[in-house]
């Protein structure tokens, strides 16, 4: 007897859209700025706060174009996502399909570490150029 959930699995674990992303827990001015930082030839957009266009390697002699973007998940949060740039990626699965998704999120997940660690950064660099109160001036 069946009960309707048979290969449920299989269907959840291929995606079913070609963007990917990462929740960046920095807020937006920040997020920005390190985004800035990280990723060449960024600029605002109507509907992200930053945006770019770049490649994508699929394999060694294999890219293709992708846009990066950078928008608004909460007040104190920052999503960072990454989708081909034209329809050159099959949603229906292959190698392509596999190995888009694979490069996808091994980039995506390496741009917010470097945006994390861009911030990180700032905030060490900040800490230690602080002045140190003095003791005499009491």
């Amino acid at each position: 007897m069946s009960s309707g959930y048979d290969n449920v699995m299989d269907d959840i674990a291929a995606p079913h859209t070609l963007y990917v992303s990462r929740i960046v827990d920095v807020p937006a001015l920040t997020a920005a700025a390190a985004f800035d930082a990280v990723v060449p030839h960024a600029r605002p957009t109507p509907y992200a706060i930053r945006t770019a266009r770049s490649r994508l390697a699929l394999t060694r002699w294999i890219g293709i174009a992708v846009e990066v973007e950078l928008v608004m998940w909460s007040t104190r949060s920052c999503e960072v996502g990454l989708r081909p740039d034209r329809r050159v990626i099959p949603f229906s699965g292959g190698w392509r399909h596999r190995r888009y998704v694979r490069s996808a999120e091994l980039e995506i997940d390496r741009l917010a570490a470097a945006i994390a660690t861009t911030v990180a950064g700032w905030f060490v660099a900040a800490w230690t150029d602080a002045p140190t109160p003095s003791r005499s001036a009491a």
